[in-house]
């Protein structure tokens, strides 16, 4: 997984998840944004929020100033739950 390229979904799809399997069951990585102005109920937003959710639970979240920054810390976050894997 390259930092560029989750930059490019990101630009291009707005949104990117990827699903880990760890001993205690499926971490989802997300990440989201930012929304553009234009966007149909942008609420001003224009941050890329990452996160892991395991069954519904927020373990990490992040809110970055960039596409790129976000997608630093999603690369981050895979390769750390894939560590405990």
């Amino acid at each position: 997984m390259d930092k560029s390229d989750i930059t490019s979904a990101l630009k291009r799809n707005g949104f990117v998840f990827t699903d880990v399997e760890t001993p205690g069951g499926t971490v989802r990585v997300t990440a989201r944004g930012p929304k553009l102005p234009a966007d149909p109920g942008n609420d001003g937003e224009r941050d890329t929020v990452v996160r892991a959710v395991h069954e519904g639970e927020t373990l990490r979240r992040f809110e970055c100033s960039t596409r790129s920054a976000g997608a630093g810390r999603y690369v981050e976050l895979v390769e750390t739950f894939r560590g405990e894997s």
